[in-house]
């Protein structure tokens, strides 16, 4: 690819804008797009952002729809970590936050990411697995009600 030109690198997660920017950049196709400022902050802000999903989604339905397959993911997600947790099984803890990480990112869940980013590589020998699971369940919690509410 950097032999035929590319010289950008869109790093997860990325906005809309940013996408068709760089194309336009990289394939002359015409001016580049002003950024749309929508903050997507709502009175949970303090939780999550949802101005990354809706750069992608412009429909109220949709956005919906996406967010309830999150909080149903979610729910069976806590189920899987809390029965590694009681098994010991540190390499489902692992893979189950490395696969969270990606909507959470989209979600701008900070305080969600910095546990699942911990978590994702956690070790049997790590004292600190226990106060991150707990951490992870208050936090998580948090997040699925301010999701719920905004959805209904």
């Amino acid at each position: 690819y950097l032999a035929h030109g590319f010289k950008t690198v869109l790093y997860k997660p990325f906005h809309k804008h940013a996408l068709l920017n760089t194309l336009r950049t990289l394939f002359d196709t015409g001016e580049l797009l002003e950024e749309l400022v929508d903050t997507g902050i709502t009175k949970n802000g303090a939780l999550y952002n949802l101005s990354l999903l809706k750069s992608f989604v412009k429909d109220e339905k949709s956005l919906k729809e996406i967010i309830s397959v999150f909080l149903m993911q979610t729910r069976k997600d806590m189920s899987m970590l809390k029965k590694a947790m009681n098994e010991g099984d540190i390499e489902t803890i692992n893979d189950i936050a490395h696969r969270k990480l990606t909507m959470t990112r989209q979600l701008e869940a900070k305080k969600v990411i910095v546990i699942l980013e911990q978590l994702e590589v956690i070790t049997k020998e790590d004292t600190s697995l226990k106060k991150l699971f707990d951490d992870l369940e208050t936090e998580v919690a948090m997040l699925i009600n301010g999701l719920q509410e905004e959805i209904n």
